[in-house]
């Protein structure tokens, strides 16, 4: 039988924002995601997407992980109002 090394949804979850929160911090200089979305499991792997603003400024994050936590790609894109 074959260990499952899948993460949790909390595990993934967790996993994408701080990939996203340190991209954003070395393309931005700040950290703006919070735990407001889960992950999702689609395909066999693991997707997580927010959206978070400061003032005028909203952040975009899509975080792709291999459903051991492996990472796949992480997106950020500054969106200005």
């Amino acid at each position: 039988m074959a260990h499952d090394t899948r993460l949790t949804t909390e595990q993934a979850t967790s996993t994408a924002m701080q990939l996203a929160n340190d991209k954003a911090t070395t393309l931005y200089h700040c950290q703006p995601f919070q735990e407001t979305n889960p992950a999702h499991f689609v395909d066999g792997r693991w997707i997580w997407i927010a959206s978070d603003g400061k003032g005028l400024e909203v952040f975009r994050a899509r975080v792709v992980l291999a459903a051991d936590g492996s990472t796949n790609s992480t997106n950020i894109k500054l969106l200005n109002y």
